[in-house]
């Protein structure tokens, strides 16, 4: 009795190791171990990302306020004769704004449009005559200090954006100071943007292009210290920690969603793969802007 168990043991001992061979031949993943080296294939929580080649456009931010081109502010009076309360009519309340080619007011059946962006300020009816007072935007432009370290890199007509709670204006240099003070100099810009005088704006002007610049979405670069760095991908499916170098910030938007990027200036080559966990962020700020500055 006690060999014929000893029998039936063995031959159970026997089946079971052929069966874990052969799953082992079939299934040799399920008996690889998980390593923390980074090799192998890539969990779910792994985003990869391919280094971006284009044009990257470089910039500089600093602070700016709405001011009148002349020595104060002053509103423009639209005179219009022979009109009463009977032939004449306003197409715009008092404070509502006014652009360019918009009508203004009705006079004897006919509309008249405004030849500048205003504001209508007050409408006051004399004896024979209206007066509309309105401020005119177009009188006005946006004064900002800009760090002397940029100067040579800003020309008239550059490329620049206002931003005022939150909406982007397009503008444009108009005005370069001669002088530093400070360490800073003065520009002045003209926007379409209707403004009131001592609005306080946020500047960004773009001093130059590079055609083929690296980029990579912000959340594939991780920082650790002062350093910033990548996971490369391997051709064995490891990664390999990548000091980088990098440059400017920038974000754009596609179909109402904006992304950010930054520029990678060196450490990998266009059309490398990056990879990172989904949790793993940047946060460019302040450090991103001082390398540009200093370069």
């Amino acid at each position: 009795m006690k060999r014929k168990t000893i029998l039936t043991l063995s031959i159970l001992f026997i089946l079971i190791c052929l069966f874990l061979l052969t799953l082992f031949l079939l299934y040799p993943s399920l008996f690889q171990k998980d390593s923390d080296s980074g090799k192998g294939t890539q969990p779910d929580s792994v985003v990869q990302y391919t280094v971006l080649e284009g044009e990257i456009t470089h910039s500089f931010e600093c602070s700016g306020k709405v001011a009148s081109d002349m020595a104060e502010t002053k509103l423009r009076e639209i005179v219009i004769q022979n009109a009463n309360q009977n032939n004449f009519d306003m197409c715009r309340e008092k404070g509502e704004k006014v652009a360019k080619g918009e009508p203004l007011y009705r006079f004897q059946n006919k509309e008249h449009q405004l030849d500048f962006n205003g504001q209508v300020v007050d409408v006051q009816f004399r004896d024979g005559s209206v007066s509309i007072f309105l401020l005119n935007y177009d009188d006005l432009m946006i004064k900002a200090q800009a760090d002397a370290k940029f100067y040579d890199y800003i020309s008239y007509h550059s490329n620049a954006t206002v931003s005022f709670n939150g909406v982007e204006y397009e503008a444009t240099v108009v005005g370069i100071g001669y002088e530093i003070q400070d360490g800073m100099f003065q520009i002045e810009l003209k926007s379409a943007a209707m403004l009131l005088p001592g609005t306080e704006v946020k500047v960004s002007v773009q001093t130059k292009t590079k055609k083929d610049g690296m980029y990579l979405p912000t959340e594939a670069v991780l920082s650790q210290g002062e350093a910033y760095y990548v996971k490369l991908l391997m051709e064995d499916g490891s990664t390999k920690d990548t000091t980088v170098i990098l440059g400017s910030y920038f974000s754009v938007e596609e179909n109402g969603n904006t992304f950010s990027y930054v520029e990678i200036k060196s450490g990998v080559t266009a059309g490398d793969t990056v990879v990172t966990e989904k949790s793993e962020e940047i946060n460019p700020g302040e450090r991103i802007k001082e390398q540009y500055l200093n370069e």
